[in-house]
């Protein structure tokens, strides 16, 4: 009645009740919000006396987004250290079970790869297929697993969309779209789709830079070469600076194309951050195995037909004549003529690099035969470059076949410079 119901007035109404209403109005009370407020009131109190609320813990790391995301500097060195570490310790556990095959398999297939070399055309032939797998299946799988098992690990921690967030401030004062950074992560896995992927940014000229940049972050299939050979010969600092080193010439990269192209435009960025969590270690094995066995299946046959190929050019002498016009650029790059050969061979399927060394070295136990230099030396010449036929492809049909064009021989010049730099210049 107080409240001034309409229902209520005309089945209950009274002058009592009017007078009461009138008199609080009159007081400057209004009676409506006055029940309101006490009916709030007591179901507050009754709430504090009844009910029991759980309290939810805080999000587990989740001051790091604050942190990290405010401070562009603090937040690229933590996303720096994170991969650098998710890096690192996958090349041990590669490492690790390269070892433990070796040391089971190695000497059979020594003892094989010696008896077929001495059988004639089949034999060889046979052998240099036997090397091929061999160096596939004992030094690229185990560190093609580790990886993927390393990269799908930062994927289900929440820790890879965080990295570009963590990087928009440095990218913006770089010049270049923060966007830019959702292709190279593609990258990280295969720069044919990460090509592809510059599709996101709005002109041309941005998607050029984004797909500049792929030419110098290892995919998987380079990251196996990095592994396999710099990593294996030098050991994980090698791998670490093959990819610090890429990164920052990506950037580098980017930053000249978007200057002199004038393909820069400030841009908010709104990203949705998956929550940090503990990885589930079931799912990401499963993850890695998928990826891992679309690799197998697909590499096989084209190791085996390059073992084949390269048996019958080593058992006519063909090989020998080759390579010798091409032997001034092996001085240069300050390798062996014979790496010349899977070093062209990596731009068909750069998968095949690491069984194609095999092959040509006639080990796959690569710490007997390569220098620490020729080994960062062909690792560079390998890494820094556009990475395939496939990823060429990508880019030709993009941007077009004149600009894919130029972009090749850019990109690669300034790689084989990179690489020449090393070779000459560096002393282990």
């Amino acid at each position: 009645l107080v409240e001034g119901d309409p229902l209520v007035w005309s089945l209950y109404g009274c002058g009592a009740a009017k007078g009461a209403r009138r008199r609080l109005v009159e007081e400057g009370h209004d009676p409506y919000r006055d029940v309101e407020n006490a009916r709030a009131g007591y179901a507050l109190e009754l709430a504090r006396r009844y009910v029991r609320v759980a309290k939810t813990p805080a999000a587990p790391l989740s001051g790091l987004d604050v942190l990290f995301t405010e401070n562009p500097v603090l937040g690229a060195v933590a996303g720096l250290a994170i991969v650098s570490s998710i890096v690192a310790l996958a090349f041990h556990l590669g490492g690790l079970a390269v070892e433990v095959i070796n040391w089971a398999l190695g000497p059979g297939e020594s003892w094989l790869t010696s008896v077929l070399e001495h059988r004639g055309l089949p034999g060889i032939v046979a052998a240099k297929t036997l090397e091929g797998l061999y160096g596939q299946y004992t030094v690229a799988l185990p560190y093609v697993f580790a990886f993927y098992a390393a990269l799908i690990l930062l994927e289900e921690a929440g820790f890879l969309a965080r990295v570009m967030a963590w990087m928009y401030s440095a990218a913006k004062k770089l010049g270049l779209q923060p966007k830019a950074f959702i292709p190279a992560l593609l990258g990280l896995g295969c720069s044919a789709p990460a090509v592809t992927g510059t599709r996101v940014l709005p002109t041309t000229r941005q998607r050029l830079a984004a797909a500049a940049m792929l030419a110098f972050i290892p995919c998987s299939s380079r990251a196996t070469i990095v592994f396999g050979v710099a990593g294996r010969v030098l050991g994980a600092w090698a791998a670490l600076l093959i990819y610090g080193q890429g990164f920052l010439l990506a950037l580098l990269v980017a930053w000249l194309v978007s200057r002199l192209t004038g393909a820069y435009e400030d841009v908010v960025m709104v990203e949705d951050l998956p929550p940090l969590r503990r990885p589930n270690t079931r799912v990401v094995v499963e993850k890695a195995w998928t990826r891992l066995r679309e690799f197998v299946l697909i590499v096989t046959p084209l190791v085996a037909v390059g073992g084949m190929v390269y048996g019958l050019l080593a058992y006519y002498g063909i090989d020998t004549l080759i390579l010798q016009p091409f032997k001034p650029l092996a001085e240069i790059l300050g390798i062996p003529p014979q790496l010349l050969i899977p070093l062209a061979y990596g731009f068909i399927q750069k998968d095949l690099v690491i069984s194609m060394v095999s092959a040509v070295l006639g080990t796959p136990n690569l710490i007997e035969v390569l220098t620490p230099r020729q080994a960062l030396a062909f690792t560079m010449a390998s890494v820094y470059q556009v990475p395939c036929i496939i990823a060429f492809a990508a880019m030709a049909r993009e941007f077009g076949l004149r600009r894919a064009l130029l972009m090749l021989i850019a990109l690669d010049a300034l790689g084989l410079t990179v690489t020449t730099a090393y070779a000459h210049l560096i002393s282990f």
